[in-house]
């Protein structure tokens, strides 16, 4: 709105009904639009992470197992991977425990008698079975 001044000149002043900028409604009504849009977006990227994380742990335990099997190799002795029997390979960083359901033979020429693995993290209660291939102690797909 341009309003006369004193002197004559014309100076620009803002209306008084009118500011810039956004209203309260306008940003609440966009925040409602971001948590709804985090809400359903949020637990397909979890779920994503988990299975990634998954994913994770059987390749651990297939280096482990591949690393036992060296160990027999390496070594010319039969390693017997037990219940309750723990190696140094079978530790893994990710504060996951590895346990075998059944005893597992590696032998020293590193032929494996395969078996499924339970590994059980120490964080929460989540728990994965492993599958090992008896011909070359690789972790079966699943």
């Amino acid at each position: 709105m341009v309003m006369p001044s004193c002197g004559g000149n014309l100076v620009w002043r803002p209306s008084l009904g009118r500011r810039a900028g956004y209203s309260l409604f306008e940003v609440l009504v966009a925040l409602a639009i971001l948590a709804l849009a985090a809400s359903l977006t949020l637990p397909s990227l979890t779920a994503g992470l988990g299975a990634a994380a998954r994913g994770l742990i059987r390749l651990e335990v297939e280096q482990a197992i591949l690393a036992l099997r060296r160990r027999a190799v390496r070594e010319g002795e039969t390693l017997y991977v037990a219940p309750g029997r723990t190696f140094s390979e079978l530790t893994l960083r990710n504060t996951w425990l590895i346990e075998p359901e059944t005893v597992i033979t590696i032998s020293s020429d590193g032929r494996c008698t395969g078996g499924a693995l339970t590994a059980r993290s120490l964080r929460n209660d989540e728990t994965i079975r492993i599958g090992l291939d008896p011909e070359n102690c690789r972790v079966i797909r699943q």
